[in-house]
C-alpha cells in the first residue's frame, strides 16, 4: 500500500511520479494533490487517468475543490484482481474555516470475490489548522461512513500530534518514519491487518524517489 502526496506534478513530470510509484509495486496507491483539466496541468490532462496508463493500474478520481478552470483532488490506483465496488466521500469540518477537505472511502474485493470486501480511505488533512485536524481526525475514527480497514494520506500532522493520537484510538500507524513525518499509511487495529514493513521510498527504489514530489512516498506490506 502507497501513499503519495504528488504535489499536482510541480516537481517532476507524471512519466517520473508513474515510474516512482512503479518501483514499489503496490497494490493499492491512494495518492493526494491532482490536477484534472485545470490551466495549470493542461486542460485536456486528466492526471488520475495519466498515471493510471503510466502504471498499468486502475484509476479513479474524487475532486475536492474546483481549482483553476477544473478540479484538484485525490485519486487511488488499484493492480490487477481488485475491483472497486463502491466509493463515497464525506466533507470534513473545517471549525478554523480553510479549504475543503474530503474523506473518500473506497470498497474493494479481491478477485471479484464479494464475500470479503475492505474498505480503504483516501485523504488529506487540512495544512494549517490543527483544530480543523483534530475534528477531521475524530471525524476518521467515528465518522458516518464504515469503517475503513487502512487510511492512505497525508495527515499533515506529526507522529507525536493530537490528531495522530486520535487516529490512535482505532488504527495503528507502525513505527514512524522520522519526526517530520505527516504522509502515513495506517491500518485499523481489529481488522487483521499484520505490517510486515514501513518505509519511504528511496534512491534504491527510483533515482528520483526524493525529488519527484515535495512529499515522500510511504509504502506499507501488509499480510492479511
Amino acid at each position: 500500500m502507497l501513499s503519495y502526496n504528488i504535489a499536482a506534478g510541480r516537481r517532476s513530470d507524471l512519466e517520473t511520479l508513474a515510474e516512482v510509484i512503479g518501483s514499489a509495486s503496490p497494490d493499492i496507491a491512494g495518492l493526494q494533490e491532482l490536477d484534472r483539466f485545470t490551466n495549470r496541468s493542461g486542460i485536456e490532462v486528466d492526471q488520475a487517468s495519466v498515471l493510471g496508463e503510466l502504471t498499468g493500474m486502475q484509476s479513479y478520481f474524487v475532486k475536492t475543490i474546483d481549482w483553476d478552470g477544473g478540479d484538484f483532488g485525490m485519486a487511488v490506483l488499484l493492480a490487477d484482481g481488485l475491483t472497486l465496488v463502491g466509493s463515497e466521500a464525506e466533507a470534513l469540518p473545517l471549525p478554523e474555516g480553510g479549504e475543503e477537505r474530503v474523506a473518500w472511502r473506497i470498497e474493494l474485493v479481491r478477485d471479484g470475490d464479494p464475500s470479503a470486501p475492505f474498505n480503504v480511505l483516501v485523504t488529506h488533512l487540512s495544512p494549517y489548522s490543527n483544530a480543523n485536524r483534530e475534528a477531521q481526525a475524530q471525524v476518521l475514527v467515528e465518522g458516518s461512513l464504515p469503517m475503513p480497514e487502512l487510511v492512505l494520506g497525508d495527515l499533515n500532522a506529526g507522529p507525536q500530534s493530537a490528531p495522530l493520537q486520535i487516529l490512535a484510538e482505532r488504527f495503528l500507524a507502525g513505527p514512524t518514519t522520522g519526526s517530520d513525518q505527516i504522509d502515513y499509511v495506517l491500518h485499523e487495529a481489529e481488522a487483521g491487518w499484520q505490517l510486515q514493513e514501513l518505509r519511504e521510498l528511496d534512491a534504491q527504489d527510483h533515482p528520483q524517489a526524493a525529488s519527484a514530489s515535495d512529499h515522500p512516498a510511504v509504502l506499507a506490506t501488509f499480510e492479511n
